[in-house]
C-alpha cells in the first residue's frame, strides 16, 4: 500500500514548529464548523491541544504531500499521523488510518453479542434487526 503523507501549517500561529520532532505522533480532527474553511483538518497533539492545520494551497503543501482536500474523505472524523520530518515551513507526517468505534458502532456490537448470547447465533456482519428496547443487560 502506498504512503500518504501531508503537511502540517500555520504552526507559528499556535506554538511554532519545535513542538514536534521526527517520530511524534498526530491526531488530525475534522473542522466542518471552521467558519473560512468547511474543509478544514485542526492537528493536535496529545497533551497539548491544536498545533496547526493540514495544508490545503499548493503555496503550504509540502514536496510531494497530500492538501487537506485528497484526504478529507478517507477518514470518519478522525486519523492519526506520524511526524516524518521538521521544517521552518512545516511538518511532513505519515497519514496513519485506524478505526475509531463510535459509539453507534459500539451499541451495534452490544446488540450483536446480546443476541448471539441468547440464541447462539453470530451474526455475520450487515445484521440490522435491532429495535427500540432489544438491548439486554447482562
Amino acid at each position: 500500500m502506498k504512503k500518504t503523507f501531508f503537511t502540517i501549517t500555520g504552526m507559528n500561529y499556535y506554538y511554532g514548529t519545535d513542538v514536534v520532532k521526527k517520530g511524534d505522533k498526530v491526531t488530525i480532527v475534522k473542522e466542518p464548523d471552521n467558519q473560512y474553511d468547511k474543509g478544514a483538518i485542526l492537528v493536535k497533539v496529545e497533551g497539548l491541544g491544536a498545533i496547526g492545520h493540514v495544508a490545503n494551497s499548493v503555496h503550504t503543501v509540502l514536496g510531494e504531500s497530500c492538501s487537506a482536500g485528497r484526504i478529507y474523505d478517507r477518514f470518519k472524523k478522525k486519523a492519526k499521523g506520524k511526524v516524518v520530518v521538521v521544517t521552518p515551513k512545516g511538518a511532513l507526517c505519515e497519514l496513519r488510518l485506524e478505526k475509531y468505534v463510535t459509539n453507534d458502532e459500539k451499541t451495534d456490537n452490544q446488540y450483536k453479542w446480546c443476541f448471539y448470547f441468547h440464541t447462539g447465533v453470530l451474526s455475520e456482519g450487515g445484521f440490522n434487526a435491532r429495535r427500540p428496547g432489544e438491548f439486554c443487560s447482562l
